[in-house]
């Protein structure tokens, strides 16, 4: 080890003879002295942290802890992370929680996404881009026992939305889809049946920070890969009825988010975990879903249904938010105006304040004139029928949006009375 003191790389890299671990320890002590002390240029401190992660995969763990310990002081050098790669990967089956924690705080400092770099690995018959292997390889971490090495998996795998398309769409499905074994651009595509929905495993782990963690990586990737936009959405709206408030809470704003950037159709699935979520214990939540279903387009009139019959309840249980509600179901229906005559076309359909708030939107819309079965409807309206909160139609139509025409047909009728 004398040879080392002289800080020379040619001497260090010759340094590598010992096999005892005691020896090994002291190596790589040498090397973190040499790699502290000013000299050498970024090929050389590359080929000496080469060096260092060779010692990844020891068999004693004190060798592999000091090989992370000098490794990620010298993180500033992403071309060695890369050339290590290999034993970097290889670091998870030796089943040692610091060992992959350890191999994770380096694999985050690869910057992939400017990385062209390829592979060519034993297990793939081709060549494959470091983004998709790595994407793969951390997705195969959501099933550890370990929390810690999931979470840090996620945090990676939120910064990876350039990995192939496909590959993302897997981390949603548990099981394999057989197109999204083939190559693309003359690249493997590396994926297990191990690896299949990783991001549903994270959605429901019995840890909550788990699937908090994983719900701000679904926002992350949703938000840049447009190819998985609509499925984020799907899963986080199943959040909304976690049975942490903190998630719930963060799932309306992430979905929200995602539905604005995507102009989402909100189907009879969707739907039903978001009526659910109309009357949460938490006010505020209450509120966010609210304003969720004001900017939202339902999938036909069956939907529309559902959402005007639980506001409805929610009015009736909650008096002291009949009015916000009823302003909700009015910006509900001016923006699904198309379904509103096939849920008004039911003669039988019972009038209530909520759906009243409905077909003011649908009356008042002056570029649509009014036909036979509408000015039927119109007078069979109760206008004079009282809110929850004691206030009239007649004095809340433009509160709910009733246009100037139809409130002078109301008026009429009252005349005629």
């Amino acid at each position: 080890m004398e040879a080392a003191d002289s800080g020379t790389v040619g001497e260090i890299l010759d340094s590598v003879v010992f096999s005892s671990a005691t020896s090994k320890l002291a190596l790589l002590e040498k090397i973190e002295a040499f790699l502290e002390r000013k000299g050498p240029g970024e090929k050389e401190h590359g080929e000496i942290l080469v060096l260092v992660g060779e010692h990844f995969l020891h068999a004693d763990k004190r060798v592999r802890e000091k090989a992370f310990a000098v490794f990620r002081k010298h993180t500033e050098n992403p071309t060695a992370a890369v050339l290590s790669y290999t034993q970097l990967a290889q670091c998870f089956g030796i089943g040692c929680r610091e060992t992959a924690l350890g191999a994770l705080d380096i694999l985050s400092t690869i910057p992939v996404e400017k990385t062209l770099l390829l592979l060519q690995l034993r297990t793939q018959p081709r060549e494959v881009r470091i983004v998709d292997h790595l994407f793969h390889l951390l997705c195969e971490r959501m099933l550890s026992p370990w929390k810690e090495v999931k979470e840090k998996s996620l945090e990676i795998l939120a910064t990876l939305p350039h990995a192939d398309r496909r590959l993302l769409r897997q981390a949603f499905a548990k099981e394999m889809v057989p197109e999204e074994k083939k190559g693309e651009d003359g690249n493997a595509v590396p994926f297990t049946e191990t690896a299949c929905g990783a991001l549903v495993h994270g959605l429901e782990d019995v840890d909550a920070d788990v699937r908090m963690k994983t719900l701000e990586t679904l926002f992350r990737l949703g938000m840049e890969a447009v190819s998985i936009g609509a499925m984020a959405i799907d899963h986080t709206i199943d959040l909304l009825n976690d049975t942490e408030e903190a998630i719930r809470h963060r799932a309306v704003l992430v979905t929200n988010r995602l539905a604005e950037k995507y102009n989402v159709v909100i189907g009879q699935d969707q739907l039903m975990e978001i009526v659910l979520t109309v009357d949460d214990a938490s006010p505020e939540i209450r509120q966010l879903v609210r304003s969720f279903l004001r900017k939202a387009e339902l999938h036909g009139s069956a939907c529309l249904q559902k959402v005007e019959t639980g506001l409805g309840r929610l009015a009736q249980k909650r008096p002291a938010e009949t009015r916000d509600i009823l302003h909700c179901l009015c910006a509900i229906g001016k923006n699904n105006r198309k379904h509103l005559k096939d849920l008004f076309a039911e003669r039988s359909r019972k009038r209530t304040p909520s759906s009243l708030a409905l077909f003011g939107c649908y009356a008042a819309d002056q570029n649509t004139p009014l036909d036979a079965a509408t000015e039927e409807l119109l007078r069979s309206l109760q206008w004079t029928f009282q809110l929850f909160d004691g206030t009239s139609l007649t004095r809340m139509d433009s509160t709910i949006g009733l246009g100037h025409s139809v409130r002078r047909k109301l008026q009429g009728h009252g005349e005629q009375k």
